[in-house]
């Protein structure tokens, strides 16, 4: 393990984590605000900060973030011991918005790559924290997926965006070579003339779940299925007051037959029951209530 050292920005200081700094700290994990998307929940008592400081300094590079002007500590930068290598960072909520994280994070992530000699760092993020996911694209940070997490406080489980940076990547940019555009994913449009009731179709009768929606009524939604988080079906589904009727093609595994009998017991229309085709799979064809054509897909 190689130990944190002081590090420099032009407007801060990351200095090795110390107890020293607890009582700053707790201020930070302190702050409910600041604490908002936090695995877990805002410190109670300083004791609380010493013992995570104490269990810290036994593992990877921790640095408490002060300003250069007057020492204060304002936030906290470290290396996760995770199988890939990982940051992570918090900062005093009256601190947001003026530069101070992306400032402190670069400076971590180039100690990784320079001195640690890292290939790669991630950033896990929760999908609501939009200032985190704008700091990590700032510095360079590409979103790579996302999987589900549950944390103990919170009521439900929530999706958590993983954003990566590659040593390449990261010399790239400091060289000033420009990054190639990446496609990771695309998602279908589905445009209807009432979003609530496409809404609960694909919620009550097809089992979809709804992972976000805008608008009282519902103007615009986003609808999944599926287990793992990088072999999920996405579906935008949006408001038109011209609305067109089309296809969707989606691949599974097996259980074809199932999938046909849950949606048959359930009044869904059939538009053609489960059959092999000629390129070795088994397929089925439902109607939703807008007349768009939802083909199944798996293996025979």
């Amino acid at each position: 393990m190689l130990p944190a050292v002081p590090l420099a920005t032009s407007r801060l200081r990351l200095q090795p984590l110390e107890h020293s700094h607890a009582h700053d700290l707790f201020q930070v994990y302190s702050d409910s605000q600041a604490m908002r998307w936090w695995h877990h929940l805002p410190h109670q008592s300083l004791d609380e900060t010493l013992q995570m400081i104490a269990n810290w300094k036994q593992s990877e590079p921790a640095w408490a973030v002060t300003l250069k002007e007057n020492e204060r500590v304002i936030g906290m930068v470290r290396y996760l011991d995770a199988a890939v290598p990982g940051l992570g960072y918090i900062f005093r909520s009256d601190y947001w918005r003026q530069g101070y994280g992306s400032e402190a994070v670069a400076a971590a992530a180039a100690f990784g790559f320079t001195s640690m000699k890292l290939n790669r760092i991630e950033l896990w993020i929760h999908s609501e924290n939009i200032g985190s996911q704008k700091l990590a694209s700032k510095i360079g940070f590409r979103q790579r997926g996302q999987f589900y997490q549950h944390y103990g406080h919170f009521s439900a489980p929530h999706e958590t965006l993983v954003f990566g940076l590659r040593a390449d990547e990261w010399m790239n940019s400091v060289l000033n070579v420009p990054r190639e555009a990446v496609i990771y994913g695309a998602a279908p449009t589905v445009e209807v003339a009432d979003v609530a009731m496409t809404l609960a179709f694909y919620r009550e009768m097809l089992g979809f779940q709804v992972d976000y929606q805008e608008g009282y009524p519902p103007n615009f939604a986003i609808v999944s299925r599926g287990e793992w988080t990088t072999e999920r079906a996405y579906i935008h589904i949006a408001q038109s007051d011209t609305p067109v009727v089309g296809s969707l093609y989606f691949r599974m595994g097996a259980a074809v037959d199932e999938l046909f009998e849950e949606f048959r017991q359930r009044g869904v229309v059939i538009e053609a029951s489960p059959q092999q085709t000629w390129y070795g799979t088994r397929e089925f064809t439902i109607l939703d209530p807008n007349g768009w054509k939802l083909r199944f897909s798996g293996s025979a």
